[in-house]
């Protein structure tokens, strides 16, 4: 019969992860149940013949509650180095937060990491309750499986849950009398996994050396003492009289030369041009740090004149065909409700100016078709139309697109320095998509540009002149945002000139058929037919994705549909049937929404959902609002609420298609179906 063992342990991945390895080890001699202290309401079991404890605190924990003389031991565990590839590849000095649960587990495995060599970050303790570092922004995290306690801004290296030491295996051999045969068994897995560990670098580095010799440029490897140390295949015409690599150094090489490898070495920054039998190159040198020892010499790649000529001709060559136009006009913009027939008269006379125009609407109407139509209407619709969504980029990124940067102004720049999309956009049009979410130092910089009429690339001096017809778009409430604090009010009166509203497609009475009629043409579905029912609820519904939604929905139906056959509701995606199912036409609900109540009602879950989907409908909008926020909202009117039934809830209510999960940036959001449910149970009186 097989013996019985315990693991009591704080936090569910890791008795998941620890179960899981026992299991695997030595399952086959004893029965191996996982109880943690987080999720479990209940005291552990008393029958079992041992208990492991995971940590200090379990331990003290399972001798309170179990019985006298019950057999507990304290897990020796420990971080398996095979996971530290990505810590080795961290550059010298990079700020490391060693995060766990308390400053001395933290602390903890900061000595861990330090016992095997690795000494070339600055890793400090993080936890908690601790302060913040001043540049936690420029920090990575490490974690031995606690990932829910790193902040989600922040890159992230997960060395895995804690392996169980060979001392522990043993102990627990010993109290279930099992063969030491079997402790060798264990110890030869952990030696797998170191040698994996080896194998997997080995093949690295065999990738990388094929990698490289597959260059057409020649690349040469040099010590700091202007030793060659390495090249590649493309260098073997090059230096092909020396057979051994090592006995070569940069002057003999590159003999036209007349200063010595160092003096090069520390200009790095400049190209130069030699002579080599009879050939003229141009030589890139790049000194080479290792993250364990700082700067071990330099890449050096060498290309021939007329190769790089010729590369300079091919991206002139492409540059010049490079479309930065206008591809919509007005033309393009279909309807013919009062409400877009407005909007594009409107727009008509804006684009006669050259003034701003702020294009105001929800996603998914249309705004970069209206921006590429006033453009086509303009003066400037000979000149570039250049389009930039700030919802794309980080800050950073943000800066250097729009305003360009000078050679050497950051690490990464662009040999040469790039122009900006300003820049670009010269004589034409820019179209600044999605504004609400710059930042405001980018507000700061985009207003000047506005108001100055010039930009200053960064890190650069001089100052250009630039004549670019702006075009904004949102899909946020800006006043709101100034409120709260989050858009510059100057830079809104600046860009607030000439706004444009376009109408959601609720508001454009007759033209959801005719823009499906034309979506089904685009996929050639030239007799795609909707039935009465399935016409009514497309002029009824409120469509919260706009025209985007529209299009998803007809080129579903052209892709299920058969040719010839009326489509009807039942044919449309499971969310679109069901909004059909719960509208309400004569005041009463039908009955999918009494049922859903009353399923609810019996699972004791109506109270709670009803809560859950309130905090949605009250969102503001592009907030992100996941579970932590919501379980913390929960908890202060329900002590008793705990996390795994929240995301029990959660998964109830989007199973019902009243919840549904957005993009990273969005998050989870309350759908049309959700409104009408949490408005209906409002309204019953219980």
């Amino acid at each position: 019969m097989k013996k019985k063992l315990c693991v009591i342990g704080l936090a569910e991945v890791v008795c998941d992860a620890m179960g899981a390895r026992l299991r695997s080890l030595i399952g086959e001699y004893a029965e191996i149940l996982c109880w943690c202290l987080e999720t479990s309401a209940d005291a552990p079991p008393h029958d079992y013949d041992l208990y492991l404890a995971t940590y200090p605190g379990t331990y003290e924990y399972a001798r309170q509650v179990l019985p006298a003389g019950t057999t507990i031991l304290l897990a020796g565990r420990f971080v398996n180095p095979s996971n530290f590839d990505q810590l080795l590849e961290l550059p010298k000095g990079t700020l490391v937060l060693a995060v766990d649960n308390s400053r001395e587990r933290a602390k903890y495995l900061m000595r861990e990491i330090a016992s095997f060599g690795i000494n070339h970050l600055n890793i400090i303790p993080y936890y908690p309750g601790c302060p913040k570092p001043a540049n936690m922004d420029q920090a990575v995290a490490i974690s031995a499986g606690r990932k829910k306690s790193v902040p989600d801004s922040m890159g992230f290296i997960d060395l895995g849950v804690r392996e169980i030491t060979i001392t522990t295996y043993a102990e627990i051999l010993r109290a279930f009398s099992i063969s030491g045969d079997v402790l060798n068994s264990i110890a030869h897995t952990y030696m797998d996994s170191v040698f994996e560990m080896a194998r997997r670098n080995n093949k690295l580095s065999t990738r990388r050396n094929t990698i490289i010799n597959n260059i057409d440029e020649i690349i040469l490897g040099i010590d700091e003492q202007g030793v060659i140390i390495f090249k590649n295949h493309g260098a073997e015409g090059l230096i092909a009289s020396v057979d051994k690599i090592g006995e070569l150094r940069f002057e003999d090489v590159f003999t036209e030369l007349e200063r010595p490898f160092s003096y090069y070495y520390d200009n790095s920054n400049e190209e130069i041009v030699t002579k080599i039998n009879q050939q003229y190159y141009v030589l890139q040198i790049r000194p080479v740090a290792e993250p364990i020892g700082g700067n071990i010499g330099a890449i050096i790649i060498v290309k021939p004149v007329n190769r790089v000529q010729e590369l300079e001709n091919k991206v002139r060559r492409k540059l010049k065909g490079t479309g930065l136009t206008a591809k919509y006009s007005f033309t393009n913009i279909l309807g013919k409700s009062p409400a877009i027939l407005q909007a594009i008269e409107i727009a008509r006379k804006f684009a006669g100016t050259s003034l701003t125009v702020l294009l105001e609407s929800e996603s998914g109407t249309g705004k970069e078709l209206f921006a590429q139509s006033i453009h086509q209407a303009s003066a400037c619709a000979n000149g570039p139309f250049v389009a930039f969504n700030f919802s794309a980029l980080p800050e950073s990124l943000a800066e250097s697109e729009l305003f360009g940067y000078e050679e050497g102004a950051f690490t990464g720049a662009r040999r040469g320095g790039k122009p900006g999309l300003f820049e670009q956009a010269h004589n034409g049009t820019i179209f600044l998509d999605e504004l609400g979410n710059a930042s405001l130092g980018v507000q700061a910089r985009l207003l000047r540009v506005l108001e100055e009429r010039e930009v200053r690339r960064i890190g650069g001096e001089r100052v250009l002149p630039i004549s670019v017809r702006v075009i904004a778009a949102t899909n946020e409430s800006l006043g709101d945002m100034i409120r709260a604090k989050q858009f510059r009010k100057d830079l809104f009166y600046r860009i607030c000139t000439c706004p444009l509203y376009i109408p959601p497609l609720r508001e454009r009475k007759g033209d959801v058929l005719l823009l499906a009629r034309h979506f089904a043409e685009t996929h050639h579905s030239y007799h795609l037919k909707f039935d009465k029912e399935l016409e009514d609820f497309c002029n009824a519904y409120d469509w919260p994705g706009n025209v985007r939604e529209l299009q998803n929905m007809v080129t579903y139906l052209c892709t299920v549909v058969p040719p010839g056959r009326t489509c009807a509701i039942a044919d449309l995606p499971r969310y679109f049937q069901s909004a059909s199912d719960a509208r309400i036409t004569t005041g009463k609900p039908h009955a999918p929404l009494a049922a859903l109540r009353e399923e609810l009602m019996k699972n004791g879950t109506l109270d709670v959902c009803k809560e859950i989907l309130a905090l949605y409908s009250a969102k503001i909008r592009g907030q992100n609002l996941g579970r932590e926020p919501v379980f913390s909202l929960l908890k202060k009117n329900d002590d008793g609420i705990t996390y795994p039934a929240l995301r029990r809830h959660l998964g109830v209510l989007k199973r019902h298609g009243m919840l549904r999960a957005g993009s990273t940036k969005q998050g989870t959001e309350i759908t049309p179906l959700g409104r009408e449910f949490l408005g209906y149970v409002n309204d019953v009186k219980m």
